[in-house]
């Protein structure tokens, strides 16, 4: 029978191979970022894609369970694969302004990938399992870890996303009366997206080409967050930084003395 314990362990060994891929990446281009364009391409890292794609189709009972900190946990291994943590924190300022700009110009180019739009979907994912956890559900290993990159996640895609001029007028009341916006905290079907965005091979030709998921990662649009349009502007990042960060204040008020 397949246990929490199990799928952690697991999902472990997975983080470390992604670890290892990022610092061979950063050796071999020698401009000190894991962000460059074949990292999510080269056949180490497919292979790591491949294997948590998987997941929900073997450990789907886990998933599901009662415990949402084992979501969290896949979501934030595949976040680890389609964006690069510690260019997230230079680009919020970890080492100063000048390096934040840096950070920022690496974070735009991302922005453009289908990595980067299925790293928000789960950034986006960790939020509403977050949400929904109840304070017996506890916290478990790297749960608030994994909200904080969330939230870097998807509050720079955001920021750094180059919109088109003409999207940028447009009226966003008239886009949250549309009936065609997609909502990137409903629920996804992992079992059919596979690996689709988590690497550059297009492997995503069963997939039917009006599924929404596949349409917002291959092509991008605006999303529906909070029940609110978000577009690519400053306006959109910061409604989503105090989101999780009003979530992340909820998750470290936990006490295990005041509850066991």
């Amino acid at each position: 029978m397949r246990s929490d314990f199990g799928l952690y362990t697991f999902l472990v060994g997975n983080l470390i191979r992604i670890a290892e891929a990022r610092h061979q990446s950063r050796i071999v281009h020698r401009h000190g970022s894991g962000m460059t364009n074949d990292f999510t391409s080269n056949p180490y890292t497919r292979s790591t894609a491949s294997v948590l794609a998987r997941v929900p189709v073997k450990y789907g009972d886990v998933l599901n369970g009662s415990n949402p900190n084992c979501i969290v946990f896949w979501h934030f291994t595949c976040l680890a694969i389609a964006v690069e943590f510690s260019t997230l924190e230079l680009a919020a300022g970890r080492d100063g302004e000048e390096k934040a700009k840096e950070g920022l110009d690496l974070l735009a180019s991302w922005a453009q990938t289908p990595s980067a739009r299925r790293a928000c979907l789960h950034a986006a994912e960790i939020f509403k399992a977050m949400s929904n956890r109840q304070t017996m559900d506890g916290t478990s290993f790297l749960t608030e870890v994994a909200l904080f990159y969330a939230c870097l996640t998807l509050g720079l895609y955001l920021f750094t996303l180059n919109a088109d001029a003409e999207d940028n007028e447009q009226d966003l009341s008239t886009q949250e009366d549309g009936a065609d916006d997609f909502d990137i905290i409903e629920d996804v079907d992992w079992v059919s997206i596979r690996s689709l965005g988590l690497n550059f091979e297009d492997e995503d030709a069963t997939i039917p080409l009006n599924h929404e998921v596949k349409r917002f990662v291959r092509s991008g649009r605006d999303f529906r967050f909070h029940d609110l349009v978000e577009q690519a502007n400053d306006v959109s990042a910061q409604r989503v930084f105090l989101s999780y960060a009003s979530l992340l204040q909820e998750t470290g008020r936990w006490n295990p003395q005041q509850y066991c």
